[in-house]
């Protein structure tokens, strides 16, 4: 997708990023990271495991302000975020978590056209311990969408979980953020999803993290599995060092 006249949403640069681990040691994981985001694109932090892609990613939700740097929303944003984990509410039914923080305007059409897009129409009064960790990922999914940001983060929403549901999931949000363009963020280590979803894929240094290149993914990388496959792998033998977990 191409965005038209697009402006620039926020611009980012954290000098210094420092934690204190459980062994009481200082870890330096950020170190001058500087990105900027447009609106409507969708984006995905990539690297090895450990490089601050979802510090940063906390940072960009206001989860985390104990950083040396700036960070400039053009405006302010409402964000919606999909956890690693569902974190959905075990005594509400389906419906009843996906509209927790749905936006005032969110209204039963639109609940009923999110369901059937990610496939939960039969489940909406379905408890989450009833559910698989697939569906109760579609849950979360339609949560955040549900609550019609204009900032989506997504840290590794698709780990853990077998091939086809993943592929699936993937499909899904891409499906979502087409009929829906919002400025989306996602962290991954798996370059086949930065292939399937992004549109500019941020490549971090090992820690302290910082933004090594930038690569821009066209349409046609993923129009069919060969040229996923061909894009990942054109990728990896470029970079061979970010691929190590």
């Amino acid at each position: 997708m191409q965005h038209v006249g697009v402006q620039s949403l926020l611009k980012v640069h954290i000098k210094n990023k420092t934690y204190l681990g459980a062994n009481g040691v200082e870890t330096q994981a950020l170190k001058d990271a500087e990105l900027t985001l447009t609106e409507n694109s969708f984006t995905v932090f990539f690297g090895p495991s450990g490089c601050g892609k979802s510090t940063l990613l906390r940072i960009l939700a206001g989860l985390d302000s104990d950083y040396e740097g700036e960070v400039h929303w053009a405006h302010p944003p409402k964000v919606g975020m999909v956890f690693q984990e569902p974190r959905l509410l075990p005594w509400r039914t389906v419906k009843e978590n996906i509209l927790l923080s749905a936006d005032p305007t969110f209204s039963e059409q639109d609940f009923s056209q999110l369901v059937e897009v990610m496939g939960l129409t039969e489940m909406v009064s379905h408890f989450p311990g009833e559910l698989s960790l697939g569906l109760s990922r579609r849950v979360a999914i339609a949560r955040a969408f549900a609550s019609k940001p204009n900032l989506l983060l997504l840290d590794e929403p698709f780990v853990s979980l077998d091939a086809p549901t993943a592929a699936r999931l993937r499909q899904l949000v891409r499906t979502l953020w087409v009929d829906n363009p919002i400025t989306a963020v996602m962290v991954t280590h798996d370059m086949r999803e930065a292939v399937e979803l992004g549109e500019e894929v941020l490549l971090f240094t090992a820690r302290p993290g910082s933004i090594h290149d930038r690569l821009t993914i066209l349409p046609t990388d993923r129009t069919s599995e060969a040229t996923i496959e061909a894009k990942r792998s054109e990728v990896k033998s470029l970079y061979p060092h970010l691929f190590e977990t």
